[in-house]
């Protein structure tokens, strides 16, 4: 289920309103119902940082960042595979992707629309293959990255 906008808004709404009445503060709050979905707080706030460097184009610090994180999670690597393409250095995007485990449909797409966006459609069918091999399934969305370059 796909929740709306306006319902996470009145969300955070109720999360300020019980920091106040609780005399705690947002953060607080906000930390504790990451705690009690399951999120890690701390590696939450590492990929918000390493997202903040990348879209600023400091992917060196974020990379650094990355490699202090004690825990990484899949949209850790997604977060600097992306930033690499963005900046148009597939050749150290490719190298994460390759040495990330834990791939997601996500970290699949991002490679491959990155090769398609460069019109090198070789390697983007070659890596929708591997992507097949092992066993992740593509979505829609992969499917349109994938064929989005074909002209």
């Amino acid at each position: 289920m796909k929740v709306k906008a306006p319902y996470r808004a009145n969300q955070l709404k109720t999360l300020a309103a019980l920091a106040a009445f609780s005399g705690q503060t947002l953060q607080t709050c906000i930390d504790a119902r990451i705690v009690k979905t399951g999120f890690d707080p701390i590696t939450s706030r590492f990929n918000f940082m390493i997202k903040d460097l990348s879209e600023r184009g400091q992917l060196f610090q974020a990379r650094q960042l990355l490699d202090q994180m004690p825990n990484r999670n899949s949209f850790s690597t997604d977060i600097i595979i992306s930033g690499y393409v963005k900046s148009g250095n597939l050749t150290v995007a490719r190298r994460i992707f390759d040495d990330t485990i834990d791939r997601t449909v996500v970290t699949w797409t991002t490679m491959i629309g990155a090769y398609s966006k460069s019109n090198r459609f070789g390697d983007a069918f070659k890596l929708f293959a591997e992507m097949h091999g092992s066993g992740s399934e593509p979505d829609y969305v992969t499917y349109i990255t994938l064929l989005s370059g074909v002209q």
